[in-house]
């Protein structure tokens, strides 16, 4: 946000000589505290200024379905009767009616009114002080969600007292819903239903309902609408991730007994997060998948490379290490869309290797343009049979394993696909990810002892204390 109350930017700008100048200056101000209030918005100048029927400014918010818009009409004349008036004229859009002069509405019937018409029309009445009471709160990542549901969503009368009451309310429910605490986590709930329209208000309950729930709260307890049933929705889980941290494995745990591979994958954190650290620090024992392909990663000249491996969910869930990422999927075909490191194929003593402590039961070869396939009925280990040997001599230099079938000891089934870069569980084999990447990295990759040692610390179950553990999901509902 710029230096200076949004109040007295606007009035100095009006205070500008020509015309023409001044309404430019006005809508830059204005346009850069909506930016502060979301900065995901994209926002266009209209030739219009303080019109009836035209928008001053158009925000425009780009998505997956489709782009939302919102009209944004500049108001002179701020006094309750006006407003009630361009309101009619415009409802039908939804639009925000931004007085440029700060307004206490002290008449109690009149402003009664306003209120009433424009919570029924979805249309936010507010002024500078409303706006740049909810904008001081942008660096706050819970804030953040609810500064961009008020951009799009926000309905109803909004000024400077309602917008400090709905922040201290917002907050307390955040922390009520974190201690679950009934009558805080309440208010808050019923407050963004009032201010927000529903599809709005609801992400954010959502929100509150997860933490809630993550929190050891019983989701028949909320005190709100209830949407969550086996999941979390998305975009709670989402948020969830990106908030700041919660230092809480077992809130972890309890969150992650609702989570799914499929469902990371929908999300976005390129970045990875420390919420995400911790979600899979505690579900990766749980958390399963089929597939797991492994891509070279390239070197980054940074100050900012990390030295361990740490999770990101970039077109899928990955855990990504200094030289390589390991994408995760509930199905091979689900990672077409990550590109593929071709090879030709894998030495068959460079296998056998990389296999140590599996049983090799089933090889394919490529050499010259021929295929060979060699394998046990019984998955049993081929791997020192005299005639796997025999063939690697016979098909010559150029013999490379393309694919090879796994057994683990746990009897579970695999295979590698070398070509691809690929492992994945034979028929409807499921493996949780902490069964499922020490095999596919020390299979596709040729792991150093410090990747190693990375990996067996990936793969330990977390160290719960016996007398200290979480609710199951019994507990819970």
């Amino acid at each position: 946000m710029a230096d200076g109350k949004f109040s007295a930017r606007i009035e100095n700008a009006l205070a500008i000589e020509e015309p023409w100048n001044s309404a430019r200056a006005v809508k830059e101000i204005v346009a850069a505290e909506f930016h502060t209030l979301d900065p995901r918005v994209e926002i266009k100048f209209t030739e219009y200024f303080n019109h009836t029927f035209a928008p001053d400014l158009v925000l425009r918010w780009p998505g997956a379905s489709g782009s939302h818009e919102r009209y944004v009409y500049l108001k002179y004349n701020s006094e309750i009767e006006f407003l009630l008036d361009d309101l009619r004229m415009v409802e039908n859009n939804r639009p925000i009616l931004l007085g440029l002069e700060a307004q206490n509405w002290r008449d109690p019937e009149s402003a009664k009114e306003l209120a009433l018409a424009s919570k029924e029309s979805d249309t936010l009445v507010t002024d500078p002080a409303g706006v740049e009471t909810l904008a001081e709160q942008s660096n706050n990542k819970f804030f953040r969600l609810v500064g961009s549901a008020f951009a799009q969503g926000g309905r109803g009368l909004v000024n400077e007292r309602i917008a400090r009451l709905a922040t201290m309310s917002l907050q307390a429910g955040l922390q009520g819903a974190r201690a679950v605490e009934q009558q805080p986590t309440a208010v808050a709930a019923m407050l963004v239903q009032e201010l927000l329209r529903s599809e709005y208000a609801g992400r954010i309950v959502r929100l509150l309902q997860a933490i809630w729930v993550g929190s050891g709260g019983r989701l028949e307890e909320f005190p709100g609408d209830r949407s969550l049933d086996e999941y979390i929705p998305d975009d709670a889980l989402q948020f969830l991730l990106e908030m700041e941290v919660i230092d809480d494995k077992f809130f972890w745990d309890r969150v992650g007994q609702r989570v799914t591979v499929a469902q990371l994958n929908r999300l976005k954190l390129p970045d990875g997060s420390p919420n995400l650290e911790l979600l899979m620090l505690v579900s990766r024992h749980r958390l399963w998948a089929r597939a797991c392909r492994v891509r070279s990663e390239q070197p980054v000249l940074s100050d900012e490379v990390r030295d361990k491996p740490y999770w990101v969910i970039d077109r899928h869930l990955a855990l990504k290490w200094p030289r390589f990422v390991a994408y995760l999927a509930a199905t091979v075909d689900q990672l077409e869309d990550v590109p593929e490191n071709r090879h030709d194929g894998l030495r068959f003593l460079e296998l056998t290797q990389r296999a140590s402590g599996m049983i090799i039961s089933d090889l394919e070869w490529s050499s010259d343009g021929r295929i060979l396939r060699y394998s046990s009925e019984d998955h049993e280990d081929v791997a020192h049979d005299p005639a796997v040997w025999e063939f690697e001599r016979g098909l010559g230099a150029y013999a490379l394993i393309r694919r090879a079938g796994i057994t683990l000891p746990s009897r579970k089934q695999l295979y590698a696909d070398f070509m691809t870069n690929t492992v994945g569980g034979k028929g409807g084999t499921k493996l949780v990810l902490s069964e499922l990447l020490p095999p596919s990295l020390q299979l596709l990759r040729d792991l150093t002892n410090e990747e190693n040692e990375q990996l067996v610390e990936q793969s330990s179950a977390p160290d719960y204390e016996a007398d200290e553990q979480p609710p199951t999901l019994f507990d819970l509902d």
